[in-house]
């Protein structure tokens, strides 16, 4: 099950400002390792990983 915590707005104040994403509390009922992919409100893929936690940087 995917859980990728509350939605988040980010408003960038300076062209250095990160965000990371975590998909920690996501689990798969068989155990089976997961691969994570984040998309933007467009459907734009704005990360991926086989962590769970990606840090988007500008």
């Amino acid at each position: 099950m995917a859980d990728a915590g509350p939605e988040q707005t980010v408003e960038t104040t300076s062209v250095t400002t990160s965000v990371t994403l975590n998909g920690s509390a996501s689990t798969d009922a068989d155990g089976d390792p997961l691969t994570y992919t984040w998309i933007d409100g467009d459907a734009n893929v704005i990360g991926s990983s086989h962590g769970q936690e990606v840090q988007l940087v500008p």
